[in-house]
């Protein structure tokens, strides 16, 4: 028996890898910039700017939030804080990883 095609044309549902995504566009859009805008501040191509909008996109990292800072006239504040008691008995998430740091996961536009 031939396995039959699908006919469910829905999407599949995005994965959220990126958890700047958000924070980026807030920014951009805060400094009142285009895309085009910060691509030409930040020195990249402006389809790369999107992809760093784009939740599903796994490539920011922390140079990327600080040229992006520095574009929109911004600085990129890391810190490290004391974990309180009750959070050390949570489960860790699965997010947290060397290419999605925890402490940059909360960030947000001022």
């Amino acid at each position: 028996m031939e396995p039959q095609p699908s006919h469910d044309l829905r999407p599949l549902p995005r994965t959220v890898s990126n958890p700047y995504a958000e924070l980026l566009a807030s920014v951009r859009h805060s400094a009142r910039l285009t895309r085009a805008e910060l691509s030409a501040r930040v020195g990249a191509p402006e389809h790369t700017v999107a992809l760093w909008e784009d939740p599903a996109f796994e490539g920011v990292d922390l140079s990327i939030l600080g040229r992006v800072a520095r574009a929109t006239g911004r600085e990129v504040d890391v810190r490290f804080r004391p974990v309180r008691r009750e959070e050390l008995h949570q489960e860790s998430p699965k997010a947290q990883s060397v290419d999605q740091p925890a402490p940059l996961r909360n960030l947000q536009a001022s």
